[in-house]
């Protein structure tokens, strides 16, 4: 389990290095830096970082639920192409199709805490426990983060305002 975490976190990081200086030019509309920091400390711990040990052995069913959740966060997060952004930024438009259509607009915040509360119940350790629970908190703040900074903007041809989108 731990090496199904390794590698998608570098493909995470991967992914995020192409087309970085076609997302800076947005303006920053939010910071949810601390949300960011619990959620890859989180990830660190599942990947095997830090204190404790790994638990249990898990089941090759959970490994294979981990590795389709973790595909479908980043299915979620390549649907936004350059609209991407570690940083909350003011989108080109709010995605309702695909995997937006699901978990209330957040895919990839649903599928990364689900992978991880797999883990956790799958491995039966407590640093993987500490870990989904550092993952779920991150995201989950920086969901409302996120949503409150949307929530001001107006909708026109190419962005429609959160509140519309919940609609």
């Amino acid at each position: 389990m731990r090496g199904v975490w390794i590698v998608w976190a570098l493909a995470w990081v991967a992914l995020a290095l192409p087309g970085s200086s076609e997302r800076s030019t947005r303006p920053i509309i939010a910071n949810a830096s601390g949300a960011q920091a619990l959620t890859v400390a989180g990830v660190a711990m599942l990947a095997g970082l830090g204190p404790g040990d790994g638990g249990k052995p898990a089941p090759a069913l959970a490994v294979a639920l981990v590795v389709v959740l973790l595909i479908g966060a980043t299915v979620a997060r390549l649907s936004l192409g350059s609209d991407w952004s570690a940083d909350i930024r003011e989108p080109r438009e709010v995605k309702r199709e695909g995997p937006f259509a699901l978990a209330g607009g957040h895919p990839i915040y649903a599928f990364v805490s689900a992978a991880a509360m797999v883990t956790a119940l799958a491995t039966r350790s407590p640093r993987d426990g500490v870990g989904a629970a550092m993952i779920a908190s991150g995201v989950w703040w920086k969901a409302g983060v996120e949503d409150a900074a949307l929530a001001g903007i107006k909708g026109d041809n190419n962005v429609i305002s959160m509140a519309d989108y919940r609609k």
